[in-house]
């Protein structure tokens, strides 16, 4: 990754005066595209995210072990008590327990990653309910691959968009499944990725409708959209925002847990979904199998859950850990320990967060061209796709500050074997 990123950067140094109108035409014609989040273009740069064979193996890697570990979480939830202690209800576990018709623990899952190099690397977040980072990465790969520095560097993406339509559709002929809902509560979510996903399944032969996950309703034996029987939902409905308004969703949940329906993302993923899994790792790495252990002694940060009798150890650590919600995305509520005084960081010690050693993510050189260029170096933190546990793809985020959220510039991926 360093390597390529950093010959990237080189190249635009070198060569920056000459291509000024290439970063502006790039910026315009990224302002058109579908580069979009919450409705606004996403930050890019004048570079992108390239890594190598070594990094691929790794990442594959990482995924093999988080789903391995994964099934193994969800056994040990099956004990009532255990799920007590993760403050795990039982309407939640309800949807959880429910298998789906494959044996995909997380259809779609994106593995946020500490990444330094194939040896050193620090997990920091699972997210298994589907994101719209492959729309933004599959625009500004399109875009990018038009410009003199792709030109120069190369490199293969993989589409993750149309990647994910064609996993979904062969997963749906597989299951008989012809008439397929995309689903969420629709105003969280993009309608632009949406749209994209829908026209490309479409392209495979569904037929398909884009449907608030309110809209279902159920009629003899059968989940119904608004234009007819639903044989297939992929869900983009967020889990912790499904659990807050469990009504809106009843016909789709209930018709799920009657086996009218095929849930691509069924609530079983969610035993991934939230941080309780790396604290579990970290915290009772022992019940785990033991030629497990070595791995996540070298890539599970410490991570525990807040509870009334650790507050006063974690408190007295306070700049070493990072403090976040234990199911939210996008940066939200996170805390870094060092910027707050002792009284503000205990106040965030309560139930429902996690508190996380502090891991930066690695500082890469990176140039920007908005009314003129600047090289930044930027904290790089790469997200990995698996579609139906099988890497596909990576989505990239980089930001001058350590806290890697929504705000952050967005890189598109590419793939390049070094030369021999």
């Amino acid at each position: 990754m360093r390597a390529e990123m950093e010959a990237l950067a080189d190249f635009v140094e070198a060569y920056r005066a000459a291509l000024t109108d290439d970063a502006r035409a790039y910026h315009e014609r990224v302002k058109r595209s579908d580069a979009v989040y919450h409705g606004e273009i996403v930050k890019h740069a004048y570079g992108a995210f390239y890594y190598d064979e070594d990094d691929k193996r790794a990442f594959e890697e990482a995924g093999r072990m988080l789903f391995r570990l994964g099934r193994a979480f969800y056994k040990r939830l099956e004990d009532p008590a255990l799920r007590r202690a993760y403050g795990i209800g039982e309407f939640e576990w309800s949807c959880m327990k429910k298998r789906p018709v494959d044996d995909f623990l997380a259809p779609m899952a994106r593995i946020d990653l500490f990444y330094e190099s194939p040896e050193e690397y620090k997990v920091c977040e699972i997210n298994t309910d589907g994101s719209s980072a492959m729309l933004e990465d599959a625009a500004l790969a399109r875009e990018f691959r038009k410009t003199r520095a792709y030109e120069a560097m190369g490199g293969t993406n993989a589409d993750l968009v149309e990647a994910w339509a064609k996993k979904l559709a062969d997963f749906a002929t597989a299951h008989g499944a012809e008439r397929i809902a995309v689903t969420d509560y629709l105003e969280s979510g993009n309608p632009v990725e949406f749209t994209r996903i829908a026209e490309a399944l479409m392209r495979h032969g569904k037929d398909v409708e884009i449907l608030d996950a309110g809209d279902f309703t159920r009629k003899d034996g059968r989940l119904m959209g608004k234009n007819g029987p639903v044989d297939l939902v992929y869900r983009r409905l967020v889990t912790g925002e499904m659990l807050k308004s469990p009504d809106r969703a009843k016909a789709l949940v209930e018709s799920y847990l009657a086996d009218e329906v095929i849930l691509v993302g069924g609530f079983h993923s969610q035993t991934m979904h939230t941080k309780r899994f790396l604290a579990d790792l970290y915290e009772h790495k022992d019940a785990y199998p033991a030629d497990t252990h070595a791995w996540i002694d070298a890539h599970i940060p410490e991570t525990v859950l807040v509870r009334p009798e650790n507050r006063d150890a974690l408190a007295a650590r306070r700049e070493a850990f990072v403090v976040k919600p234990v199911d939210d995305y996008g940066g939200e509520g996170v805390a870094f320990g060092r910027k707050l005084d002792d009284e503000t960081f205990r106040k965030r010690l309560t139930g429902g967060m996690v508190a996380q050693t502090e891991v930066h993510a690695p500082t890469v050189p990176v140039w920007t061209y908005e009314e003129d260029w600047k090289k930044k170096d930027m904290h790089v933190m790469p997200g990995l796709f698996f579609y139906f546990e099988t890497f596909s793809g990576v989505y990239t985020r980089a930001d001058e500050v350590a806290l890697i959220a929504r705000e952050a510039y967005t890189l598109p991926h590419f793939y390049r074997r070094r030369k021999a």
